[in-house]
């Protein structure tokens, strides 16, 4: 069995590695190691938006000058969607370490944006098509009694 834990910020994700004993480097975005949670736990960070929308021009070049009024508004029929080109590696290795992963944690932030962001990171690497148990965490708070009551009494909600 291997449990992933995506974390929504780098820094959220290595308080958790370092709360529940995962052995990381300072600047570490992923790491691994026997947690409560599971012998095979792996802490993946997001780095906020990792995928954002195509810009205007993706649909239309008309779109690309900005001044231009008269073609507003842009309502596509179907937005797309694009993996940032500054965070691109922490895209790939979060979908890596998530297609392996038996049991996924979205531990992102307790607000809409954090769900939004791990739900970008699962559709668009695939992982929502695969037979994933995928659960959601709610963290209250960074401190290590917080993060180790709420990894520990595995109070997850089922997506």
């Amino acid at each position: 069995m291997t449990t992933v834990i995506l974390a929504e910020k780098e820094d959220q994700g290595r308080k958790y590695m370092t709360y529940l004993g995962i052995k990381h480097g300072l600047k570490a975005t992923m790491a691994s190691g026997s947690t409560s949670l599971d012998k095979n736990t792996t802490v993946v960070c997001a780095s906020g938006h990792l995928i954002e929308l195509e810009e205007p021009e993706y649909y239309d070049q008309a779109y690309k000058d900005r001044d231009n009024m008269k073609i507003l508004p842009l309502i596509p029929s179907k937005f797309a969607y694009e993996v940032s080109p500054d965070t691109k590696f922490l895209f790939y290795q979060a979908k890596k370490e998530l297609r392996k992963a038996d049991t996924i944690i979205v531990a992102t932030d307790n607000d809409f944006e954090g769900g939004a962001i791990a739900f970008n990171i699962l559709w668009l690497s695939g992982i929502l098509k695969l037979n994933k148990r995928i659960l959601r965490s709610y963290p209250t708070a960074m401190e290590k009694k917080a993060i180790l009551r709420q990894f520990q009494k595995k109070s997850f909600k089922t997506n």
